[in-house]
This record gives C-alpha cells, structure tokens and sequence, in this order.
C-alpha cells in the first residue's frame, strides 16, 4: 500500500483515467464536499485529508481508495490503478455530473489506459519497437526520425483515438503503451438554428466506452507484444 501523499497509479504497471471536459469549479472539488454528498467514504475522507489535498479556484486535487481526483477551470479527471474494476470510478463520475451537477456544461470526455509491459526476455525493447512496428501489421507507421517513440490519432469529429508506444521508463525489459479516446459532444440546435444546450446522462455512456476502450487498448497492447516476440522466433 501506498503511504498518504503518494498517487498509487503512478506507481503501477497499469492505470485508467476518466476526463469530463467542461466549465468546471475546481474550489468545490475538495474531499469534504465529496463526503457530505456521499461520493467518498468516511475512511476515504480520513484517507484523502491525510493525503493533504490542495483545493481552490484554479486547481484542486486529492486522493482517495481508488486513485485520483483532479480539477481545473476546464476539465475533471478521475484516475485508477484499479482496472480489474471500473464501476468505482464509472459510478463517481455518473453520481457527481448526472445528479449533482447536471447544469454543468460538458464539451466532451476521454477514457484513457496505459500499460507498462513486460517484453520477451533477451530483446531491446528499442529496438524491438522499431522493428515490430515499422514491419509488423499492428496499425501504426514507424517514426520518420528513427527513434522508439510512435504515436498515432484517427479517428473523426465524435470519437478520436490517441495511440502511444515507447520504451518505459520504468524498466529497460518494458515498453509503455497509452491509449485513449476522447468522445465529443456534438451540440444541437433549435427550430432557428441556434446552438442549444441539451442535458444527458453521461454514466451509461462511460460504463459502455470504459470496457469498450479497454478492450481495444489490451488488444493493441498484445498485438505489440505479439509483433516484438515475433522478431526472436
């Protein structure tokens, strides 16, 4: 475990971020107000107080079981360690911006995973990673300048994926691989063709995109490692 203060996904091998883009209060974002409307648990409270948060109107931030809380004027974000189970952060999100403050204006959001992966033993993952994915059909095109470093968007207006792939810094037998997908909302219009804004309920959209975007980044992930172990066979 963890002592207070330290943010346990930038400890792990593996983590999850949610973001909610929009006009944000940071200042309310303390872990006292989050216990007064439930969000957190009172161990969690003691937890999180121990973790001296910071709060105010341009940024505010704490940590609490499953990661952490961070605001600022323009976006929240919510991250974890804890992948084998989204539905803590999933449902935090869903309770904070569907039930009590659904007036908040929200642009868009993006589910986010990273992963630092063991390599073959006995391979650079340097040069593993330029071999593999320069030959390998995993989706992504080499770096013109050479070095281990690849990164890769598509996607379209509604939905862009953000792909990134180096070594880790974390081990020389690891590569680190971060994949995210930012979901925007598209604004209606009314009869004159103004823009409106229209509420929605954003928790069923993050539950279905969480294990969705999951999925699609451990399969990125194995297709690496599949395409790395491939060059010492």
């Amino acid at each position: 475990m963890n002592p207070p203060g330290i943010n346990p996904v930038l400890t792990s091998m593996e983590g999850c971020q949610i973001q909610i883009a929009g006009s944000m209060n940071a200042a309310i974002h303390h872990p006292a107000w989050y216990r007064l409307v439930g969000l957190i648990s009172e161990h969690e409270y003691e937890s999180a107080i121990n973790g001296r948060p910071a709060s105010g109107p341009i940024s505010s931030s704490f940590l609490f079981r499953a990661g952490e809380i961070q605001c600022q004027p323009q976006a929240w974000t919510v991250s974890t360690a804890q992948l084998e189970d989204l539905s803590p952060i999933v449902t935090m999100a869903a309770k904070l911006f569907d039930d009590l403050l659904p007036h908040t204006p929200i642009q868009a959001y993006s589910i986010g995973f990273f992963f630092h992966a063991g390599v073959q033993t006995g391979i650079d993952p340097r040069r593993g990673l330029l071999t593999a994915i320069s030959n390998a059909n995993i989706g992504l095109a080499g770096p013109p300048d050479g070095t281990a470093h690849f990164s890769h968007n598509f996607g379209n207006e509604a939905q862009e994926t953000s792909v990134l792939i180096e070594p880790s810094n974390r081990d020389r037998q690891r590569i680190f691989l971060n994949f995210k997908t930012t979901f925007t909302i598209q604004p209606g219009t009314d009869h004159t063709g103004r823009v409106k804004f229209d509420q929605f309920n954003i928790g069923p959209l993050l539950a279905n995109h969480a294990t969705a975007t999951q999925n699609a980044a451990r399969q990125q992930l194995q297709r690496t490692l599949d395409a790395i172990k491939c060059l010492q066979e």
